[in-house]
């Protein structure tokens, strides 16, 4: 994958085939595009673009919670477990104790795979 830098956008190139162009500023762009990859089974570019949003957006809960799907689905439970741990702080920073402590609770259990259905 490669990035090109055009004036205010960024051309994504996957496989040598031109993706659309995303506004470089737009964190809700990236976490669209990362939703409809990640339902494409694309993993990779879909965290891809997740952490491009979060470099934009670094405290949006959902794309935390979007990336430590993705990074499960993807069956990388190390990752997973990080994101979802930062979503667990994210939640008790915002006074959401029982979600955070729903998260913290899976994962003392231990994360297990998800279906293999849509994963590469």
């Amino acid at each position: 994958m490669t990035y090109h830098l055009r004036a205010q956008y960024i051309v994504v190139e996957h496989d040598k085939e031109p993706t659309q162009a995303l506004e470089a500023s737009s964190a809700d762009e990236f976490r669209r595009r990362g939703s409809a990859r990640r339902g494409q089974g694309r993993f990779d570019d879909a965290i891809a673009d997740y952490d491009e949003a979060l470099r934009i957006e670094p405290d949006n809960l959902d794309l935390h919670r979007l990336k430590a799907l993705t990074l499960h689905l993807k069956g990388d439970m190390v990752g997973a477990s990080q994101a979802y741990k930062v979503a667990a702080h994210l939640l008790r920073a915002r006074g959401c104790h029982q979600r955070a402590d729903d998260i913290q609770t899976m994962l003392k259990r231990g994360l297990q795979p998800l279906p293999k259905q849509g994963r590469n």
